[in-house]
């Protein structure tokens, strides 16, 4: 009798998963035929609230020697309050040094902090010597579970009952640059009001030891990352290539041939996996003719780095591509 009994309970269990199964599928099938109907979505508005604009890379989104407001993201933030107040928020989580390893590895995290609605990143050129977060499991591609709708529903609806909690401004903190060993072991970020460490860059600043084929297939590996991590939660990724790039008739350092092979590759894959990429060849091409100095954009003649004039076109870039 107990045995008996026994198998009745093990086959209604068995009848219930069969039952909780159909059911799964059939729902995900229904999700699916939805979104084969309503179609891709912009840039949403999530909750009602501001939509919120991560942007990520190295010390060219941070804006090195500059304040956090004449940076791109804050000028930006400025720009799109003109066209629409109150509607985004712009945050500033560019590092001087970062990598693209290393935004790949956090960007899950960001984005289930900030629960943003959009991504710009531009990076790629610290590849050069920045080895923190290169072989970090993070950097690997999504599992296909990310690509169920239900999953993507249940991410929606935890990020509607969840209140991001944004900082203050851009988010911007101010950094102080404290090389390790003369740059030979890589960098300290620490807060210059605080003190504390901010970050720790891996690598040999003194003499880089990777070319231009490996920093690209860097790049090409960790936004392979990125996009399945914005994709699984339904954000919009944009690419922001490099201002500084060889100019017609000009002499061109090396450096600048490396940002040039990186806007290659972001230019690739944009084609490749129908990324929207804010391409800044032209407008820099044509601001920097035959007469203008780069000073005019930049902060020096031989500076990869914009000034605030630079950031402001690129801020204007930006915005457009973000309406």
């Amino acid at each position: 009798m107990v045995a008996l009994a026994a198998r009745r309970w093990i086959e209604r269990l068995g009848l219930v998963a069969l039952g909780l199964f159909v059911a799964t599928i059939a729902l995900e099938g229904a999700l699916r035929l939805a979104a084969s109907f309503v179609g891709p979505r912009g840039i949403p508005l999530l909750g009602g609230r501001e939509r919120v604009v991560l942007c990520l890379g190295d010390s060219n989104t941070y804006g090195v020697y500059y304040a956090a407001t004449e940076a791109y993201p804050g000028q930006l933030q400025d720009v799109l309050d003109g066209r629409a107040p109150g509607r985004y928020r712009v945050l500033n989580l560019g590092l001087p040094g970062m990598n693209s390893a290393e935004i790949a590895a956090r960007l899950p995290e960001w984005l289930d902090r900030y629960h943003p609605a959009a991504v710009v990143v531009g990076a790629g050129i610290n590849n050069l010597w920045n080895r923190t977060d290169a072989d970090a499991p993070a950097t690997r591609r999504a599992g296909w579970t990310s690509e169920l709708r239900l999953v993507r529903l249940y991410r929606l609806a935890a990020a509607a009952f969840r209140v991001a909690r944004l900082p203050a401004g851009t988010g911007r903190r101010d950094v102080v640059r404290v090389l390790r060993d003369a740059g030979a072991r890589g960098q300290v970020l620490r807060d210059a009001a605080t003190n504390d460490v901010v970050d720790v860059h891996d690598g040999n600043l003194a003499g880089f030891d990777l070319g231009t084929h490996g920093i690209t297939d860097r790049l090409g590996h960790d936004l392979d990352a990125m996009l399945a991590a914005t994709r699984a939660r339904h954000v919009t990724l944009l690419l922001l290539t490099y201002a500084a790039f060889p100019l017609p008739n000009r002499p061109a350092t090396i450096a600048f041939l490396h940002f040039e092979a990186l806007n290659d590759e972001m230019r690739r894959f944009g084609r490749e996996h129908d990324v929207r990429v804010i391409d800044l060849n032209d407008r820099f091409t044509a601001l920097l003719g035959p007469t203008t100095p780069r000073v005019t954009y930049f902060a020096s003649e031989q500076e990869s780095h914009l000034n605030p004039r630079g950031y402001a076109e690129v801020a204007t870039l930006v915005a457009g591509a973000l309406e």
